[in-house]
């Protein structure tokens, strides 16, 4: 099980190396030794979305769903597919600054390819994710969403399921 915890990290350290955006939380140190794996975000006085205490106005609501856009834009330029956005993944801060944080099912796709973001598997929170990824008929396997990776037979865009997730979090 450690095993697979230090992979999904050292897939979140390259990530982050890969990003500099102001929406987007940075690392702002790792150290990895034998037994422990340490990364240092900043530090976030108000919390998640899903922890959010303001009421919820709909200029605000345009205001965070801007900096996601500009956010996923960038990430998505990178060709990078985060694949969990939900709003226990917006951080928020005092200035209602909006970071997208938790890249650890994050996806690098090949570069300079027009079918760049073309999937076949998925992760993250079935609450959040597009019709064609949770849609039974779609899957290799039974009991793939009880994994928490179904293995897609058709495939789909992976770009267009993480623009689904950041407008349902809306």
């Amino acid at each position: 099980m450690y095993r697979i915890f230090q992979l999904i990290c050292y897939r979140e350290i390259k990530i982050l190396g890969m990003l500099s955006h102001p929406n987007v939380t940075p690392l702002l140190y790792h150290q990895i030794n034998a037994k422990k794996i340490y990364l240092v975000l900043p530090y976030c006085p108000v919390g998640s979305l899903s922890d959010f205490q303001m009421p919820l106005t709909e200029n605000l609501a345009a205001h965070f769903f801007s900096q996601v856009v500009s956010a996923m834009a960038y990430v998505h330029s990178r060709s990078i597919l985060h694949r969990d956005l939900k709003p226990a993944n917006f951080l928020i801060y005092p200035d209602l600054k909006l970071e997208i944080t938790d890249f650890g099912v994050a996806e690098i796709l090949p570069a300079f390819d027009e079918d760049w973001d073309w999937c076949t598997s998925s992760a993250g929170s079935p609450a959040f994710q597009s019709p064609e990824v949770t849609r039974p008929a779609n899957w290799k396997s039974s009991g793939d969403l009880d994994r928490g990776s179904a293995e897609i037979a058709k495939g789909f865009r992976g770009s267009k399921v993480d623009v689904w997730a950041a407008g349902v979090c809306l």
